[in-house]
């Protein structure tokens, strides 16, 4: 175009920034179509007004003699859009209008700067938000700060962050931040207190539809869309906006904005909002995952100290059980050595006692020795029993018909009492049989009278006491507790702690070889059953001995079931012996029906198969094989575990776990019958 040449506006259509044409007054006497694409406004709009009505830079006059003395002047201005929002630009001299009517004209290019002023912004942002998230010492606070930073960047006045619930089918609220109003504060405190499915409320909505959702005024909204309204009202907030985060190509949290007052949408806002979240959620994320990293390798570091201690404890248990089995073969040759010599003295001494001229002195030498042989024999006789391996022995375990073993062994015991105690049993009629063997009933139940005969002959003035002999079917028939009560001089509480400990006697030595109570808990345990007593100085003591019954399996009942979630192995084999010897049917995963017995080991991997259990067999009996970890013992707990086996290969204790949970099982039958 040459200059005084007639200027064709036309020309300038193809311009992307708008291009106005001023009159020496300042006033707009043509503008481009860009003006409408860019500032909303219309050209014919435009025409006619003052340039300093939409440009605010300074005094109109001013900025319009600077671009005349320098046309090579951009001056850095803000437009007002038709919406009223003012957005920053830069102002740019083009052409003087010589052939205008009025003198003095020129051509003016507007060149929008928000673009390149956001992308500014948004790199801050960014970058603060990096340097505080690296900062901040866990989650909680990396989130805080995160929205403390872009709610002074972006002029918010209150933000909450909200994650899925683990489940997936919820938001919880996390974490917010608020300017320091006592209103805004009491809001604040409410979030927590809120879950929001998918497309309820402003955060459920973003959740959903993975896009911003803005409200200009939420206290208008009703409460089936927004909860906190009144809340809201209260604490004088008006617009609002969700945020949805992404983080591995889902939404991974939604934040939230609130701000005092009305507004109306702002899409640069949102979109430097936006750009914030985007760089947010990944490093969000990663402080998530850092979190989660970080506490399974708490948990394991729990687990290696609980594994370790408990290999400490099985190596000492080892290095006992190493010294108790040298203890053992040495009682072993000892009994039999002591045997040995003591078979030809006693020969000796029976052969001796013929001989004897009758004399009152040579009869008291003559009975002490016979004592004194007594106790050697017993000693010897009880290290023989010591020695004995238990599992060898279970072979000769055999029901036991309580009534007929007394009809047996009840004047062998009285006989034991004679001249010192009235012994008497009161045996119910309908006992069931007992699983274990004769002889070691008859072991332990003599070593008990023993016992009661030597308290009561300690008691001063001398009288002859009272033993007896009760039983009684517990654990719903599932086995039978043996009583021996007598009415002796009773035990001391250092007595008490010490009474089961080997070779421990509180009668000169001898007389007692302290071997009888180990004795004792040595037969019943080794038959699946349990010890305990009771004493006090002056009222006696009372044995209870605990011993498996056997239970008999209806015909006519309904068949139980079990099933086994654990590891394969010998734990494995013998749980699934005892059930089957029980009577339970073992079923695995297509049964249909829950099982009535549930014996899982607890691995975080088994944990929902028992939650799903438990919730379809509400009274069904759970048995955990082995302790669950410190950390997650709670969540197993409130499944009502029946029965935890800390020691998986105990026989015993397995043998008797499995006893009281089918006893349990069907004395519940019944009654529901």
């Amino acid at each position: 175009m040459q200059t005084g040449s007639m200027l064709h506006y036309s020309e300038f259509e193809a311009v992307l920034d708008p291009v106005f044409a001023l009159n020496s007054a300042g006033i707009i006497e043509w503008a481009s179509a860009a003006s409408q694409r860019v500032f909303g406004w219309t050209p014919s709009e435009l025409r006619g007004k003052d340039f300093s009505e939409v440009v605010i830079c300074g005094k109109s006059a001013h900025t319009k003699c600077a671009l005349s003395i320098n046309p090579s002047l951009t001056l850095h201005c803000e437009f007002q859009t038709r919406s009223g929002q003012r957005i920053p630009c830069d102002v740019t001299r083009v052409q003087t209008l010589i052939d205008m009517q009025s003198p003095g004209g020129m051509l003016i290019v507007i060149r929008d700067r928000s673009d390149r002023q956001r992308l500014l912004s948004e790199a801050k942002l960014i970058r603060d938000l990096a340097v505080c998230l690296s900062e901040a010492g866990d989650v909680q606070s990396a989130y805080v700060k995160a929205l403390h930073h872009i709610c002074i960047a972006t002029n918010w006045d209150y933000a909450e962050i909200w994650i899925p619930d683990s489940d997936g089918k919820s938001l919880r609220g996390v974490a917010c931040w608020s300017q320091p109003k006592s209103q805004m504060l009491k809001f604040a405190a409410t979030h927590s207190a809120y879950r929001f499915a998918r497309g309820e409320g402003l955060p459920g909505r973003a959740w959903e539809s993975g896009q911003a959702e803005w409200c200009g005024d939420v206290t208008k909204l009703p409460e089936s869309e927004f909860w906190r309204a009144k809340a809201a009202r209260r604490a004088g907030l008006c617009g609002a906006v969700a945020i949805p985060l992404r983080g591995l190509g889902q939404v991974s949290a939604v934040m939230v904005f609130f701000m005092a007052g009305k507004r109306a949408e702002n899409p640069l806002l949102v979109e430097l909002v936006q750009a914030a979240a985007a760089s947010l959620g990944p490093l969000v994320e990663r402080r998530q995952l850092d979190a989660e990293l970080q506490k399974y390798r708490c948990h394991l570091e729990d687990l290696v100290d609980e594994r370790t201690r408990s290999l400490e404890e099985s190596q000492n248990r080892l290095r006992m059980s190493d010294r108790l089995a040298s203890i053992g073969t040495l009682a072993a040759g000892l009994g039999h050595d002591m045997n040995n010599v003591l078979l030809p003295i006693r020969a000796h001494l029976a052969a001796l006692k013929s001989c004897i001229v009758n004399s009152l002195q040579q009869e008291v030498h003559f009975r002490n020795i016979s004592e004194s042989l007594e106790y050697l024999q017993e000693l010897a006789d009880g290290l023989h029993y010591l020695c004995i391996d238990p599992e060898r022995d279970s072979s000769t375990y055999s029901e036991i018909d309580l009534h007929e073993w007394w009809s047996h062994t009840g004047s062998l015991l009285a006989n034991v009492a004679i001249n010192h105690a009235q012994l008497s049993a009161s045996l119910p009629r309908d006992l069931p049989h007992l699983l274990m063997s004769a002889p070691s009933l008859t072991q332990a139940v003599l070593n008990l009278v023993t016992n009661s005969v030597a308290a009561i002959r300690s008691v001063d003035p001398p009288r002859i006491g009272h033993i007896y002999l009760t039983a009684q079917v517990i654990d719903g028939g599932s086995a039978v507790t043996i009583e021996v009560k007598d009415d002796g001089a009773g035990m001391t509480d250092e007595v008490k702690r010490r009474a089961m400990d080997l070779f421990f006697t509180t009668r000169p030595r001898e007389l007692g070889a302290g071997l009888g109570l180990s004795l004792v808990q040595r037969a019943v345990s080794g038959a699946g059953g349990s010890v305990q007593f009771r004493s006090k100085p002056g009222q006696g003591t009372t044995f209870s001995l605990t011993i498996p019954a056997v239970v008999r399996s209806d015909t006519n009942e309904s068949q139980l079931t079990a099933k086994l979630l654990v590891p394969r192995g010998r734990a494995r084999e013998l749980l699934k012996g005892l059930l089957e010897g029980a009577g339970a049917a073992i079923v695995d995963d297509n049964c249909v029906e829950p099982p009535s017995v549930f014996v899982v080991a607890p691995l975080a991997n088994h944990f929902p198969a028992a939650v799903e259990w438990r919730r379809r067999s509400s009274h069904g009996q759970l048995i955990l094989l082995g302790r669950p970890p410190q950390k997650t013992l709670a969540p197993w707990n409130q499944l009502n575990p029946a029965s935890i086996l800390s020691e998986p290969l105990d026989l015993s204790l397995a043998q008797n776990v499995v006893m009281k949970t089918m006893a349990f099982i069907r004395s519940g039958e019944m009654n529901a019958a």
